[in-house]
């Protein structure tokens, strides 16, 4: 696929609406998670509130972020997860199981993907 092809239909514009669908649909998630297990802010420990910043507090401000800057906003998320990883990493000595953490993260990724599309089509 040529870069032609790949910027043409305004490609960045349908990836950066997937992102923001599919951030709605994480943050939704995240946030009946929270209220299912009663989040209560001032009954955590300190490791674990620290945690809860960048993931998924974090990930979230960086998603919301994305709707109006999108390589900000998806850098914030990214590197609000990989902080969350290397915290877990650091305190239990293995990274998180599963791929929770990644799907709920993925539309960054997804954003940072349509920055790079939209800056390729406004320099071509």
């Amino acid at each position: 696929m040529t870069t032609d092809s790949l910027t043409s239909l305004n490609s960045g514009s349908v990836v950066r609406w997937i992102a923001r669908l599919l951030g709605l649909a994480s943050i939704g998630i995240l946030a009946m998670f929270m209220i299912g297990e009663g989040y209560n802010p001032f009954t955590m420990k300190a490791r674990d509130a620290m945690m809860t910043v960048f993931f998924p507090l974090g990930v979230v401000f960086g998603l919301i972020l994305g709707w109006r800057r999108e390589f900000l906003g998806g850098l914030i998320a990214v590197l609000g997860l990989a902080t969350f990883y290397a915290l877990h990493f650091v305190e239990s000595g293995r990274f998180p199981r599963g791929w929770a953490f990644l799907i709920f993260a993925s539309p960054a990724f997804l954003l940072l993907l349509s920055a790079a599309l939209n800056r390729i089509r406004r320099a071509s």
